[in-house]
């Protein structure tokens, strides 16, 4: 065999393998495409509850996806689903107030909690709001895609409160898809899965007569 002939077998075996790596990751690149998508798309069934709104004690709206949330809050007050609001989560809590406020929310209605980090921090940072309006009842308002395990939470840290998932509403899929919000979504299917093991370690329940977890053995 020439050296030429062992050139061009070594260059065809070359090709062959190049050709395969990049048909294997333009397949793998598209199933990942598929799946991301479908995470997306059924989203509104795995990780949604929605309830139809009713009168309740107070509204809590939870920061992090700001605007639509303070929207959806501040449409339930003027309905008269609640009388006051609570708005739970550092980083925009003061953004979502401020922006009721413009929607005709009346300021005295709102308070503030812009401590919690996290939406198990936002039901124990919650509590003691609901304690001193001894709230039997109140409607939550999140993102839809993070409204399941924050009623979830809601209810297994504040059994003693009714609680009544009112969702904000969704950005069209596709444009979820392709923005900060498909991201956002594929990310709660991670924190969902995280938050049903801490649940069932829960050590300690709320105590009988008590609304919450009292937020120190919590």
């Amino acid at each position: 065999m020439t050296g030429n002939a062992r050139s061009k077998i070594v260059a065809t075996r070359q090709f062959n393998r190049l050709r395969s790596l990049l048909v294997g990751m333009f397949v793998c690149a598209v199933l990942a495409l598929a799946v991301y998508l479908g995470a997306v798309f059924l989203s509104g069934w795995l990780l949604a509850e929605r309830q139809e709104a009713r009168s309740a004690d107070m509204i809590v709206v939870l920061g992090g996806d700001g605007a639509p949330r303070a929207a959806k809050a501040a449409e339930l007050w003027h309905q008269g689903f609640a009388p006051s609001i609570v708005v739970a989560g550092e980083g925009d809590c003061t953004f979502i107030r401020d922006v009721m406020i413009d929607a005709g929310v009346a300021g005295d209605a709102i308070s503030i909690e812009c401590l919690s980090r996290s939406t198990w921090e936002n039901a124990l940072n919650t509590s003691p709001f609901l304690e001193a309006a001894k709230a039997q009842s109140a409607i939550l308002v999140t993102s839809l895609f993070h409204s399941r395990r924050a009623v979830t939470t809601f209810r297994a840290l504040c059994p003693g409160v009714e609680w009544i998932s009112v969702p904000a509403r969704p950005a069209p899929v596709l444009a979820s898809a392709f923005g900060i919000h498909g991201l956002m979504t594929t990310y709660e299917y991670i924190k969902s899965a995280a938050y049903a093991v801490r649940a069932m370690l829960l050590p300690e329940k709320a105590k009988p007569g008590e609304l919450c977890l009292d937020e120190t053995r919590g």
